[in-house]
């Protein structure tokens, strides 16, 4: 029948759908329940997470979309013939309600890997060395814009926690770093670091 070739069909859809909610959500739980780290945000696992479960269900709706058009198609099996009357509108259904479904996994997929720039989720480390502010402050504000050029605010967080302040500014936004009557500071444009200017 054809609504038993449709359920076929759409089974493995649902259970995709499932895992990708249910990864996001078991995530978010987990980390509450163990990781002790200040939380400023959900990790960026989770949307990594989220673009691969989109990526596996809009390969598993092409498939599918595959596998409708060859059931409709003249060269089908001939163990349908006896559904002919039925089985086309209910295809045709399927296959509008499959392009949608890939159209939609496309916009989310877009949308799961661009939810970055300022406010990409940020975690902040545990402990952070003091040393690394020791070797900024010893160095020349143009090494340390070498040194620093295109990190991410997550690997300058990771590196040296996380800031005593932070703006935006014209070209972007920046982190500074207070220590003792010397500080630190990191312009970032386009959400990576631009430049590193120390005071001492």
């Amino acid at each position: 029948m054809a609504s038993d070739r449709a359920r076929d069909l759409l089974f493995p859809i649902t259970i995709l759908i499932s895992v990708a909610v249910g990864t996001v959500i078991g995530g978010s739980f987990a980390r509450s329940g163990t990781d002790n780290r200040p939380l400023i945000s959900a990790t960026s696992t989770d949307s990594k997470a989220l673009v691969d479960a989109i990526d596996s269900m809009r390969a598993e709706l092409a498939r599918t979309r595959e596998q409708l058009a060859l059931t409709s198609s003249p060269a089908s099996s001939s163990s349908l013939a006896d559904t002919r009357s039925v089985a086309p509108d209910t295809i045709s259904e399927m296959r509008k309600v499959t392009a949608r479904l890939i159209e939609a996994a496309d916009t989310l997929h877009s949308a799961a890997s661009h939810a970055g720039g300022d406010r990409v989720p940020l975690v902040a480390p545990a402990t952070v060395d003091p040393k690394v502010f020791q070797v900024v402050l010893s160095q020349e504000n143009e090494i340390n814009s070498k040194t620093y050029l295109l990190w991410t605010y997550q690997q300058v967080m990771d590196r040296f926690g996380t800031p005593d302040a932070a703006g935006h500014e014209d070209a972007g936004a920046w982190w500074i770093y207070a220590q003792g009557s010397s500080s630190v500071l990191f312009h970032f444009t386009d959400g990576r670091v631009s430049s590193v200017d120390s005071s001492k």
